[in-house]
């Protein structure tokens, strides 16, 4: 511990000491001349980007044109589960024959007329001509 003390007392402490301050002194003024630059750049970044508006606004405003996005989804997917629920009640399936009614007679001039939806619900339509 005494050698510590008579260390700090020598002129070559002293000049360790200067050489560490001025080392620290010229990290400071880079770290300085760096974070002006990235100051430089961030506020040209933001005037870029927010064309001279205040950047909450601009993202307030995108946030709520989203949840207007997201509830309108939400409406159209409803409107379409509609849709699904509705068109299994229309017609679906459509078919027609034709068949002679008389062996003998005539030619193929009788028809059958099948309407269905998808649960094979509908009518048969049969006319026959003789």
């Amino acid at each position: 511990m005494d050698n510590f003390f008579e260390f700090i007392k020598t002129d070559s402490f002293l000049i360790i000491l200067l050489g560490a301050i001025v080392i620290m002194f010229v990290l400071y003024i880079t770290t300085l001349i760096k974070l002006s630059r990235i100051n430089k750049k961030y506020k040209k970044f933001m005037k870029k980007l927010g064309n001279g508006e205040n950047m909450q606004e601009i993202l307030d405003k995108h946030i709520e044109k989203i949840n207007k996005t997201i509830a309108k989804n939400e409406e159209l997917e409803q409107f379409c589960e509609k849709i699904d629920t509705d068109i299994k009640n229309c017609i679906q399936k459509v078919g027609v024959y034709r068949y002679n009614a008389y062996k003998d007679v005539g030619s193929d001039l009788s028809f059958t007329l099948a309407l269905l939806d998808e649960r094979n619900d509908g009518v048969v339509l049969n006319r026959y001509i003789f």
